[in-house]
């Protein structure tokens, strides 16, 4: 294609033929350069099934010998392709033919968005985390065998049985740190550089389960917990690709969620203040200080004790009682208790890890939500934060509940809400205890960012797994061999 014409001029152009050439030109120059990108638009699908519930993903690249970008794909409105349903997967433990239905809500959502002609080579992956842990073996093989089997029988995706599991705590962290950075822009590399950009720290509270992962610096490498990778990351030089290393700490806290931790909180309350002579047949009333003056909750639990991590997972055996939780409003109390909580289980057995505090973390989930109304800015502050959380506590439910009501406008979208903000006492107080004597962050640290979003894109582990799998050694090595772990 030539991309300017030649033709004898005769006479003054006017305006009217001077614009027309312009915009030939113009589109000339798009079309031509849309022909040199290299190779053809790719799609996948990937459902993250979480503990209170699944969302699906589309995603897309164009498939070339360089760096894979995936992209959120969006409809004809730009609105991305996504997708959530509830419960979360681990609720089929007892029924798990129903998850089929589940997987069927999202799956032919994400098929109608692709064009067919594409559908054969779109690959698929259902992956599970916290929730799906805390099941036995055998309840998660009965819920994946019915997913695996749904797929391969109603889909034309490319599937293979083990795109459909239970992902690690340590796979999820480093999924949502890769998902950090690669929207930041981290992995880019300015042809101007010398060195690749430095790296930040990710770190994400979910409800069954929380992440950290961070690059670790050069001096605490030798610690057993280094995770090697190798990514393939962008060069702006010839907008090519070159391999980079990076050694990274990873761990995930199995039901240090916060919705678990929630939980937990309720059953150390029964198992302390639990008469001798209760009967599971009548109700038991125990007074919470991390609930707010005039808010009852009721609710059936089993008493467990504070340190209690052997009982992570349901037992159908114990005994359970019906409890009305009446607030008390008193936050001192309940700081007392969370830490309990916090050191008692693994986060009090051993090393801190390893954390350079002149690092910025990211922090995701519950660490953006449970600090609504208490942190105003994007970045953490203790000395903010500590302030509002105790005003929070001590405001009495009813007056609580108006400004909740003025906020959110409507009666539905208040409603849908309301039930999360019983427990903002709870978690507000819960994330600052994880990070000052969990993670023993200063409390004078400024660099912790609370995002959803980063550069207009949605920070999911998602997009981090995408990428890990289209631009890791590990990541391509398992799809030729299909092999995941």
């Amino acid at each position: 294609m030539r991309p300017f014409a030649h033709r004898k001029i005769e006479e003054r152009p006017s305006t009217d033929m001077l614009l027309r050439d312009l915009l030939i030109c113009i589109l000339q120059m798009t079309v031509a350069h849309a022909l040199v990108i290299p190779g053809d638009m790719k799609y996948v699908v990937i459902v993250d099934a979480g503990s209170s519930g699944s969302r699906v993903y589309v995603y897309t690249w164009r498939d070339g010998s360089g760096l894979k970008s995936p992209e959120l794909l969006k409809d004809e409105f730009g609105r991305p392709v996504v997708k959530k349903t509830s419960p979360g997967l681990s609720s089929f433990a007892h029924n798990p033919k129903d998850a089929r239905k589940h997987i069927d809500d999202l799956l032919d959502f994400a098929e109608s968005a692709i064009p067919k002609s594409y559908l054969s080579g779109t690959h698929v992956y259902v992956f599970a985390t916290a929730g799906m842990r805390l099941l036995s073996a055998k309840y998660q093989c009965l819920i994946w065998r019915n997913v695996r089997s749904e797929i391969r029988s109603r889909y034309s995706f490319e599937f293979a049985n083990t795109d459909a599991r239970t992902i690690s705590g340590d796979e999820e962290a480093l999924f949502g740190w890769i998902a950090v950075n690669y929207l930041l822009q981290r992995f880019d590399r300015d042809e101007y550089e010398k060195q690749r950009k430095s790296t930040y720290g990710m770190l994400d509270l979910g409800g069954a389960s929380m992440q950290i992962a961070f690059e670790l610096e050069p001096k605490t490498r030798n610690s057993t917990n280094v995770f090697p990778l190798s990514l393939r990351t962008k060069s702006s030089e010839d907008y090519g690709s070159s391999l980079q290393s990076y050694a990274l700490f990873l761990h995930s806290y199995l039901s240090y969620g916060a919705n678990f931790m929630r939980k937990r909180h309720e059953e150390v309350l029964l198992f302390k203040h639990l008469p001798p002579w209760a009967d599971p047949e009548k109700p038991v009333t125990i007074a919470d200080p991390c609930l707010q003056k005039g808010l009852t909750i009721s609710t059936t639990l089993s008493p467990k004790k504070p340190n209690d991590t052997e009982s992570l997972r349901e037992n159908e055996e114990e005994k359970k009682y019906q409890v009305e939780l009446v607030g008390e409003g008193d936050p001192d109390k309940c700081k007392v208790l969370v830490r309990e909580l916090v050191l008692g289980g693994e986060m009090g057995k051993g090393p801190s890890p390893p954390i350079g505090f002149e690092m910025p973390f990211y922090g995701l989930s519950e660490f953006v939500y449970a600090l609504e109304g208490v942190s105003s800015k994007e970045i953490y502050l203790y000395s903010e934060a500590e302030p509002k959380i105790e005003e929070l506590c001590r405001r009495p439910w009813e007056e609580y509940t108006k400004i909740l009501r003025e906020q959110y406008g409507d009666e539905e979208t208040y409603k849908k809400f309301l039930k999360i903000k019983m427990h903002h006492c709870f978690k507000a107080i819960y994330v600052v205890t994880v990070l000052h004597d969990g993670f023993k962050f200063p409390k004078t640290y400024d660099k912790l960012h609370r995002v959803n979003e980063i550069n207009g894109t949605d920070v999911q582990w998602s997009l981090g797994a995408i990428f890990f799998i289209l631009n890791s050694e590990d990541g391509q090595a398992n799809q030729e061999s299909r092999q995941w772990a």
